[in-house]
């Protein structure tokens, strides 16, 4: 889902042709798709229609609902004894400001292990990373199965249930994945109100100069954004949501 493999795909066809006003057109229909692609203003645009704003901390009222994080935020290496946190562990950090500010709320994570059972799941590597830091001890409770979005809401609903706690919850999740993650929980029963992390592009104010020079971050914005409207509608397709 990377454009900047469509256009590559579009040179390559091109070489079939011998037609030079195809093959002129298809090289034109290239270079448009990576001028469109890599252009920072249009991602930055599409992205903050699409993804749902950051709030601050003392805008959501916790009031002790348990805060649920979705997975996908690190990754669990045998040789290193915490994990590795990629861009989207700014969801963890969005989640502990959320405890520090509720006092008595149950901090739910909830992500699998995505290369089988010989490494450890992220939810146990994160818990364990935070209790040896003296964060929450008595406040954490892991789902360690889930692979997807779709598994996160239905074995966090099966963890809810065996709790008998009500299924008011507030949702922590990239800003871009939360409109599918939200639909994925309302659909097992739950009431979620969420909270948005890592925008997948810098918000800092830069000069107008910046948003017409073609970036890589742009490319990576669009494959992200791509992979989650296919997600959505397969998801739509499947029944999740």
């Amino acid at each position: 889902m990377n454009p900047l493999c469509w256009a590559i795909m579009v040179l390559l066809l091109s070489i079939g042709f011998r037609n030079r006003l195809v093959k002129n057109r298809l090289c034109w229909l290239a270079l448009g798709i990576l001028v469109f692609f890599t252009n920072p203003f249009m991602s930055m645009q599409v992205a903050k229609v699409w993804e749902e704003g950051l709030q601050q901390v003392d805008e959501v009222q916790v009031n002790g609902r348990p805060i649920v994080v979705l997975g996908g935020m690190a990754e669990s290496l045998p040789e290193l004894d915490r994990p590795v946190f990629f861009k989207a562990g700014d969801r963890l950090m969005g989640a502990m400001k959320l405890m520090k500010a509720s006092g008595n709320s149950t901090l739910v994570l909830s992500g699998g292990s995505l290369y089988g059972p010989a490494i450890a799941s992220e939810s146990r590597h994160i818990k364990a990373f935070l209790t040896n830091l003296g964060l929450f001890p008595e406040r954490i409770v892991t789902e360690p199965q889930s692979t997807n979005t779709a598994q996160n809401a239905r074995y966090c609903s099966d963890i809810f249930q065996q709790n008998n706690w009500a299924k008011d919850i507030i949702l922590v999740s990239s800003g871009y994945h939360l409109h599918r993650a939200r639909m994925c929980f309302e659909k097992q029963g739950f009431r979620v109100e969420t909270f948005a992390t890592d925008p997948l592009e810098s918000r800092s104010p830069k000069p107008l100069i910046y948003a017409f020079i073609p970036s890589m971050q742009s490319l990576q914005t669009w494959e992200t954004l791509l992979k989650e409207w296919l997600g959505l509608l397969y998801y739509r397709l499947k029944g999740e949501i």
